[in-house]
């Protein structure tokens, strides 16, 4: 008989700044910690795992109540984790209506442009010490997620302008989608993440990226991931509120 995977869901808590918060004392009873360890929590400028549970109702319970004190608390599982993929983009052509993407295998994604919720944006490392720009462009409808290297991406081919950069191609995207959230914070909050990476979190993303010979230098490892842990977990978020 197969045993079933056992599944893991966490409740993740976003900046959320202590003067936001009129009712520390709850909350620290609902986190089963002291009021002081409960407003250190508050001090971090990016995501945190509060708590792991086995059993969604007790996860999704916790998020109740703390959404009741005014927490934007949410609840992601493995199997969410785990069914999220990023995928390298090698290259792309541009339409009307949304771009065509062709990844390291190349098998075809179509991106609608009004299915980007959001832009994700970030530094990662190389074993040889460099760092490349990586941007994610979180999809609405779907957890398989284009992933950009700037390092090897033809902007000036996707984009018909010779002197394109990451930066025109962002500012081409803001165009075509309209409001859309692009984050740049996670240079900023990197560190603070390495909680969540390190004992959060029991499974990460999926991903498909390039063979070595199409990169100057392989990703270090845990500065992808981390990477990786903030784009999706900025992906949920904003899922969540865009759903309201």
């Amino acid at each position: 008989m197969t045993e079933t995977p056992r599944n893991t869901y966490y409740i993740i808590m976003p900046a959320t700044r202590a003067e936001d918060v009129s009712a520390m004392r709850p909350i620290a009873r609902l986190l089963q910690e002291d009021e002081e360890a409960t407003r250190k929590r508050f001090g971090s400028p990016t995501f945190q795992v509060l708590k792991r549970f086995a059993k969604r109702a007790n996860a999704e319970g916790l998020c109740s109540q703390l959404n009741a004190l005014g927490i934007r608390a949410y609840c992601v599982s493995d199997t969410q984790i785990g069914g999220h993929l990023f995928l390298w983009a090698k290259t792309a052509n541009q339409g009307a209506g949304g771009m065509a993407f062709r990844d390291f295998g190349d098998q075809p994604l179509y991106c609608p442009f009004d299915d980007i919720l959001s832009i994700c944006v970030g530094p990662v490392q190389r074993e040889d010490n460099s760092e490349t720009l990586i941007v994610d462009l979180h999809r609405r409808s779907t957890p398989i997620t284009p992933r950009i290297d700037t390092a090897f991406f033809d902007f000036a081919a996707v984009t018909g302008q010779q002197a394109a950069d990451v930066f025109g191609f962002l500012e081409i995207l803001r165009g075509r989608v309209g409001q859309i959230q692009i984050d740049l914070q996670y240079n900023d909050v990197r560190e603070h993440l390495t909680p969540a990476l390190r004992n959060g979190l029991a499974t990460l993303p999926g991903e498909f990226g390039p063979p070595d010979e199409a990169m100057p230098a392989s990703y270090q490892t845990r500065s992808l991931k981390l990477f990786g842990v903030y784009s999706f977990l900025m992906r949920e978020f904003e899922v969540l509120r865009a759903a309201g």
